[in-house]
């Protein structure tokens, strides 16, 4: 399924932000600009605020795609228009002096930041959910490129020249205010690209959770998800990922990351066993088995996995059963010998 400028189309991206089933058939970066220009709900920082800093607001595209448009909440008469042609670049991450000045409680994780570059501020932008990250961050990359890109190409910004559904254009002479014409256009990422970048971040904020270096991480996330995946060929990728992760960078393995091989080496092994119809089911050494104190050491114990729970007062009932020597057939002197010495006038 093609969308309308030829792309493929992404159905589950942005699902639940899109009004119409016909927008489903959109490919992401069309979806991207209709998600946008409906609004969507983002955190402002202020570089100068003390007290509040951060405040919820609406942040639209208008239809023309010319300008940004961000408000409050609840006061729709307030709002902020920034022309598009103001604006230089994108940063995606908590990296402009806006983040670098918010506490540690306050700061977003740099999966969930972006920064919209003017010539003499920037505006920061927060979002918890990935989705709308990625509209804002690509969107606004393409739109700028697209204003900037006689700049790219080396030509003169006069002869206005835009790019759309891979066709030039030639249209009214808008590029004409390009701010700051030195520092060129920044070529918009690709998808993969940006979900790398994004899972990079996410790597980079778990490793500093469970304080490990980045790479030891990354070959956890590369095990894992070979433990977990039904695919043969694809549980082979993550573990050749994984193995030469380990060896250009020669690190040692952590407990819980060797626990982690040693699963995923038994279930290599088992498969390969499997395959070539070599693989032996050993269900006794998992069956619990008497203790040696009941079977008398006649049988021996194979696992040890599985005790059987006992009391002290039934271990002892079990010891004196076993331990009793048997009653004889006849009395004995000693066996009817009293208990307590007696007297030679009482024995008379």
């Amino acid at each position: 399924m093609r969308c309308e400028c030829g792309k493929q189309a992404d159905p589950p991206f942005c699902k639940r932000f899109l009004k119409s089933p016909e927008q489903a058939s959109l490919c992401r970066e069309c979806k991207a600009v209709v998600v946008l220009q409906g609004q969507v709900q983002v955190d402002k920082y202020c570089y100068s605020g003390w007290l509040f800093s951060r405040k919820k607001k609406l942040l639209r595209l208008s239809k023309d795609k010319e300008e940004l448009i961000f408000g409050a909440m609840h006061h729709s008469a307030w709002q902020v228009t920034v022309p598009l042609k103001e604006l230089i670049g994108v940063v995606f991450g908590a990296y402009t002096l806006t983040f670098k000045k918010q506490s540690a409680k306050s700061s977003p994780p740099h999966w969930a930041a972006f920064s919209l570059v003017a010539r003499d501020r920037t505006y920061d932008f927060s979002c918890r959910d990935p989705e709308i990250v990625e509209c804002c961050v690509r969107t606004f990359q393409q739109l700028i490129w697209d204003r900037r890109y006689s700049l790219a190409i080396g030509k003169s910004p006069k002869p206005s020249i835009a790019i759309k559904c891979g066709r030039a254009e030639e249209i009214i002479d808008r590029d004409r205010d390009i701010i700051c014409p030195g520092l060129g256009a920044f070529r918009p990422w690709p998808t993969g690209f940006f979900l790398w970048m994004r899972l990079r971040f996410r790597l980079q904020e778990e490793a500093q959770k469970r304080n490990l270096e980045p790479d030891h991480m990354l070959w956890t996330v590369f095990m894992r998800a070979a433990f977990l995946s039904d695919n043969e060929v694809t549980k082979a990728r993550f573990i050749d990922m994984a193995e030469k992760l380990q060896t250009e960078h020669a690190f040692t393995l952590a407990n819980e990351m060797r626990d982690l091989s040693v699963k995923i080496q038994f279930q290599k092994e088992r498969e390969m066993d499997i395959v070539k119809d070599r693989y032996e089911c050993h269900i006794d050494t998992f069956l619990p088995s008497a203790p040696t104190a009941v079977t008398g050491g006649a049988t021996k114990r194979t696992s040890q996995l599985i005790p059987i729970p006992t009391t002290p007062s039934s271990a002892s009932k079990r010891n004196e059963t076993t331990t009793a020597p048997k009653a004889p057939s006849s009395p004995t002197i000693s066996s009817v010998a009293p208990a307590t010495p007696m007297s030679q006038d009482s024995a008379i």
